[in-house]
């Protein structure tokens, strides 16, 4: 092989090499990230209900003791707890509370099993 030949597929490898280390340091541009952030972009924000609009006057006089059903959520093939937080709360980073809460169903949050029924806390 001649000398350019040599140097040209040199360079080539350590370019190839060089972005394969990249791609993999970038955790966010791989197909899976890419395919949640999409599901997450799709997925509809709960409104909570404005209540103290909707409460008569006066306040003063309603004395009312509020109580919060449980809330609880099916898993489905391929849900993280990331998902389910955003799904109730709207944001990814209450998934520590939905784990916290469901301690006892769920030993490793990265294995989330379909079909488990677990309890959402209120905010």
């Amino acid at each position: 092989m001649t000398r350019d030949l040599k140097i040209g597929m040199s360079i080539g490898l350590l370019l190839t090499a060089a972005i394969a280390v990249w791609l993999v340091t970038r955790p966010s541009l791989s197909a899976k990230a890419r395919v949640q952030q999409n599901v997450l972009k799709q997925l509809p924000v709960r409104q909570e209900p404005n209540l103290v609009e909707d409460l008569p006057a006066p306040v003063d006089e309603i004395v009312e003791e509020v109580t919060e059903e449980q809330q609880y959520h099916v898993v489905a093939k391929g849900e993280t707890l990331s998902l389910i937080s955003y799904k109730y709360y709207g944001t990814v980073n209450n998934w520590k509370s939905l784990l916290d809460v469901n301690r006892e169903i769920i030993q490793n949050p990265k294995d989330l099993k379909p079909g488990i029924k677990i309890l959402i806390p209120a905010r």
